[in-house]
């Protein structure tokens, strides 16, 4: 029988295998990338349950920078989503890193979700840390309307990986953006279609 120290010894080892898998399955997607859109693989599910297995892995990677996730509005009430769900992970997982890099040891970043519903409807993901801010040209690049080449020299290791989510939101058939806070660090913004036909037809 397994003692509660080997429990967590696994367990660890677990959320490590996802990493390396994440990590991996970025690495090709960044060559897919220069070729043109993503492959989609849409499915139905509901945002809670996604979580269940992603937020793990985000949890381990903030332990490792001792930065503390703060979790908001994820809970049974959100709406069904129409898309891939490993694009979704892909997305997600490139903003909190990002955000942990920015942040220093004892802070926190803060991951909310949020149901806009007015006419289209929409499901709003933010990542919020508290560090010094994305770069001038970095943050105009990810709010401008097309995709910078990747021969840019605003994609550094971190732009790399919000070029990727730039590409990844639009194939999902959302939007991203970025924002400064007055009080310091940066608010990276997804705009997602819910399952529902006005939503997903403007999305598409």
């Amino acid at each position: 029988e397994l003692t509660s120290a080997d429990q967590g010894m696994l367990s660890e080892a677990s959320h490590r295998l996802s990493q390396a898998q994440l990590w991996a399955e970025g690495i090709l997607l960044e060559r897919r990338l220069e070729h043109g859109q993503p492959a989609n693989i849409r499915r139905r599910f509901y945002p809670h349950q996604w979580l269940i297995e992603l937020r793990p892995v985000l949890e381990s990677l903030a332990a490792q920078h001792r930065v503390q996730l703060v979790w908001g509005g994820w809970d049974r009430s959100l709406p069904r989503l129409y898309l891939d769900p490993t694009h979704l992970s892909r997305v997600v997982l490139n903003l909190v890193t990002n955000a942990l890099v920015a942040s220093q040891p004892e802070s926190r970043v803060e991951i909310k979700v949020a149901w806009l519903t007015n006419v289209t409807q929409h499901l709003q993901i933010t990542v919020e840390d508290k560090g010094e801010g994305l770069p001038a040209e970095m943050m105009r690049q990810v709010n401008a309307s097309q995709l910078w080449p990747t021969e840019d020299h605003a994609v550094n290791a971190g732009g790399l990986g919000l070029r990727t989510v730039k590409a990844l939101t639009r194939a999902l058939g959302g939007e991203f953006s970025a924002q400064l806070i007055p009080a310091g660090g940066t608010q990276f913004c997804l705009r997602l279609p819910v399952d529902n036909y006005h939503s997903l037809i403007r999305g598409w």
